[in-house]
């Protein structure tokens, strides 16, 4: 089953001093298969004219989420609650190496919408950055 589904997703990174954030509207497709919930959606990336492909993909009833990014920035990001998680994030200016350790995980799957809040703390190249929060939301795109 695919339907036409408006996605949003909001990041935000803070920390004691600073807090930046970002927002995504656009469309993409819902897919369910085996008992996983997929979300795909294209993300422009300022500067760059080929687009990011994203795949997110739910888990479990929601208990592990896989964020896979494809194109200008690639990285497979696995959010689990509680569970640490090592990954490298590519870039069109290089590599760099992130950890993340989930502190909470929320997940919320309807006919109607899909729901997801990840709060984690951030490493980079093994050293703490800051804490980030990352909330998507898929809604029918006929709904919306």
């Amino acid at each position: 089953m695919e339907k036409e589904i408006i996605v949003r997703v909001l990041g935000r990174q803070y920390d004691e001093e600073d807090a930046d954030e970002m927002e995504v509207v656009t469309t993409g497709i819902y897919h369910q298969k085996n008992g996983n919930h997929y979300i795909f959606y294209k993300e422009m990336i300022e500067g760059f004219e080929e687009p990011t492909r994203n795949t997110i993909k739910i888990m479990d009833g929601g208990k592990r989420v896989r964020i896979t990014k494809k194109g200008v920035i690639n990285a497979q990001i696995n959010l689990e609650q509680g569970k640490s998680n090592q990954f490298v994030y590519t870039t069109p200016y290089g590599q760099i190496s992130v950890g993340t350790k989930v502190e909470e995980l929320e997940c919320e799957i309807t006919e109607e919408r899909i729901f997801f809040s990840a709060t984690y703390a951030m490493e980079v190249n093994y050293e703490y950055v800051a804490h980030n929060l990352i909330r998507v939301e898929a809604v029918n795109r006929t709904k919306g």
